[in-house]
């Protein structure tokens, strides 16, 4: 079979479409033939202002959507035929940039290779456009709500009433991960504050938050409703932009704490000493040994969270754009985050 890939060939270029060796897999990996690519805003920034350093030629791309073309020898939970979803894997490390050190491992192509224990099988009834919108986003925050600020993750059973009294604040509900993350702490039983536009207001609103702010207005009546709503007992950011941290600062100037953001800092931090912005690669946390139980829970064949969930509708509404056109409307798709795209993921069908 012959393969083919979006590549980056130096800083900063416009990608272009070349052959690619098709990838033999290793005991522990999986040979995936591509259904569709999620497009993430950071690999637009990588692309287009080189926000961390990586080598070149190089195939970005974390998210992706397909069919198991080939099992490793060792595993067993997969067999061709199967239809999966799969975050790339970071290479072992919390460096976002450690992940394309491998330059020919990225979703930007016809074939990829995908680690087993990365890997989520999907329901018929999911399509591969919603499972590659879904699964990095996802991921991103199941890690920052469970294993970083260590809430309860939804039971089927029913949430602990005593998570009412606890107030989370989510900045941006209306991005993918703030909409995954208001309706994952929603059905853990927080009382949830979001922000939103008025024009992702219905899709925000049917996730069941406590209050929704509206982050279009100006910084100072945005700071005063939000601390109105307070006090919080965790804060995370789905935006990062400078400004939210700025925002977020004076909002947690009185309590003081931390909060976790989706990207890193862009330059020095507009904050009072007593707040701490955090960054973490999220979905890397599921590949640190003393996480295995979480992601049993969420890759695993005994949770199958993002299976089930997706088949189910219990992980919350996404918007998706699909973008047809396969490899070569990458490009044209990485263009439009960086313009941006409010309140959709944009998916790209191979």
């Amino acid at each position: 079979m012959s393969n083919q890939a979006a590549w980056i060939k130096s800083a900063g270029a416009n990608l272009t479409l070349d052959s690619a060796e098709t990838p033999t897999p290793t005991p522990n990996q999986l040979l995936i033939k591509t259904g569709a690519i999620g497009l993430n805003p950071i690999e637009a920034k990588l692309q287009k202002f080189k926000v961390f350093p990586i080598p070149y030629p190089n195939i970005l791309g974390m998210s992706f959507a397909g069919t198991v073309e080939q099992v490793g020898s060792s595993v067993t939970d997969f067999k061709a035929g199967d239809r999966v979803a799969v975050h790339r894997s970071s290479g072992g490390g919390k460096d976002p940039a450690k992940a394309f050190e491998q330059t020919s491992t990225g979703s930007y192509q016809k074939y990829v290779i995908a680690d087993a224990h990365l890997t989520a099988k999907l329901e018929d009834n999911v399509t591969f456009e919603a499972g590659a919108a879904a699964i990095t986003n996802l991921a991103t925050a199941v890690s920052a709500l469970a294993i970083f600020l260590r809430l309860d993750r939804p039971n089927p059973k029913g949430p602990n009433p005593a998570n009412k009294e606890k107030k989370v604040l989510i900045y941006g509900g209306s991005s993918s991960v703030g909409g995954f993350a208001v309706h994952f702490a929603a059905r853990a039983g927080y009382t949830i504050i979001t922000t939103s536009s008025p024009q992702n207001l219905p899709t925000v609103t049917s996730l069941h938050p406590a209050k929704i702010i509206d982050h279009t207005q100006p910084a100072s009546s945005i700071i005063e409703e939000l601390k109105a709503a307070g006090p919080y007992d965790a804060v995370f950011d789905t935006i990062g932009l400078p400004s939210v941290t700025t925002i977020l600062g004076q909002v947690l100037a009185e309590q003081g704490g931390n909060f976790y953001a989706t990207q890193p800092p862009f330059g020095p931090l507009d904050l009072p000493k007593n707040v701490e912005r955090k960054f973490e690669s999220f979905p890397t946390a599921f590949e640190n040994p003393e996480n295995e139980e979480y992601r049993q829970w969420f890759y695993g064949i005994f949770g199958k969270y993002l299976g089930m969930g997706l088949a189910n509708d219990l992980i919350g509404p996404e918007k998706i754009e699909i973008v047809d056109g396969g490899l070569e409307a990458i490009q044209g798709a990485l263009d439009r985050l960086i313009e941006g795209v409010s309140g959709k993921k944009l998916v790209v069908k191979v």
